[in-house]
């Protein structure tokens, strides 16, 4: 890998600390808003991780795009990242747009414990993409 794409890699996965990081402060204030972080931090991550691995950063919000770009380079998620990914992704069109839910605020849709669980749910994604991040 070039030098560069450490330095972006490494970048990324910054951005993705920093999501998380701010996902945990806005837990019990805006449960939307800190889902939409913890979805955000998974992205980064996993986009740290194909960086590393494939020497790419695909274009996508689709966490699960990003994992098979990852299990087709030899590197196969649990199925319990699977899982996780798969619940993160309800939570990024939602906390996105104001307009998803139908004019409902996504903070009276969404409460502390899915902010609890979009949290819980990142770190075990980014577990998986640090291992594959340390190779660097």
């Amino acid at each position: 890998m070039q030098p560069d794409r450490r330095i972006l890699a490494r970048e990324w996965r910054s951005a993705a600390a920093e999501d998380l990081r701010v996902a945990k402060l806005l837990r019990d204030e805006s449960p939307s808003t800190a889902a939409f972080h913890s979805q955000q931090s998974v992205e980064k991550a996993l986009t740290a991780a194909c960086i590393v691995a494939i020497d790419e950063a695909p274009r996508t919000h689709v966490v699960n795009h990003l994992l098979d770009e990852l299990a087709a380079n030899g590197h196969e998620p649990t199925q319990g990242v699977r899982e996780a990914a798969r619940i993160l992704e309800r939570f990024y069109a939602p906390t996105r747009y104001p307009d998803a839910l139908g004019g409902i605020d996504p903070n009276k849709v969404y409460v502390a414990n899915d902010a609890s669980q979009a949290i819980t749910e990142a770190e075990i994604v980014i577990a998986f993409a640090d291992v594959i991040v340390a190779i660097i």
